[in-house]
């Protein structure tokens, strides 16, 4: 696997020195190098240095063709899956989703410059989602203890004690168990507006 590291390294010395940031030469070179990847296990830093080119990609040909909007879905997509792997280095519960991966704390520098300036947009995700369960969990809170109090009759500070602990309950197992699935629901909404190559490696790392 040295080899990948020194061969995708290589194209990222090249975009950076390139003038357009990329070129055809390099989106070519990128694609057959992609396609050596497909089956195969790779280390975190390899998939978050692909993804960082098939960016570079996109952007490339988002230059040419500023109306196509499906280039700007595929630059999120690889902004999300940096951040995203990036974030698993210090998550060990959630690697299992990428059983083919390699995961370690070494972080290229590259990769820092790379997402400085970014929007952290996974970390926006998580927001969101966190939003969203929590007004589902106060909804549900309010009914229970209304529930206990007003039809069962039971003490007032007791409803609202068992009402809020199922709420948090509630609230963090949804999001333990439920973010991820969310989250993996919005990339696959962004497969069609990438590369065929890229796609076909992404599945083939979570599905292992």
């Amino acid at each position: 696997m040295d080899q990948v590291v020194y061969d995708l390294g290589e194209l990222e010395s090249r975009s950076q020195d390139h003038v357009m940031g990329f070129s055809d030469w390099i989106s070519d070179r990128l694609d057959e190098k992609a396609a050596s990847m497909v089956n195969a296990s790779m280390s975190d830093n390899e998939y978050i240095k692909l993804n960082e080119l098939y960016y570079r990609k996109y952007r490339y040909e988002r230059n040419n063709d500023p109306d196509n909007k499906d280039l700007n879905r595929a630059m999120k997509f690889c902004i999300l899956r940096v951040q995203q792997i990036t974030s698993y280095k210090k998550q060990r519960r959630n690697r299992s989703l990428f059983p083919l991966l390699k995961f370690s704390k070494k972080m290229d520098e590259n990769t820092v410059a790379f997402l400085n300036g970014k929007k952290n947009l996974y970390l926006e995700d998580q927001m969101d989602f966190k939003k969203k369960i929590l007004l589902i969990a106060s909804i549900v809170t309010v009914l229970i203890m209304a529930l206990l109090v007003l039809l069962y009759k039971i003490n007032f500070f007791i409803g609202w004690l068992i009402a809020t602990l199922i709420g948090v309950i509630l609230y963090c197992l949804s999001f333990y168990i439920g973010f991820n699935r969310y989250f993996e629901y919005q990339m696959e909404q962004l497969y069609p507006a990438l590369d065929k190559t890229h796609r076909t490696i992404d599945k083939n790392l979570k599905n292992g």
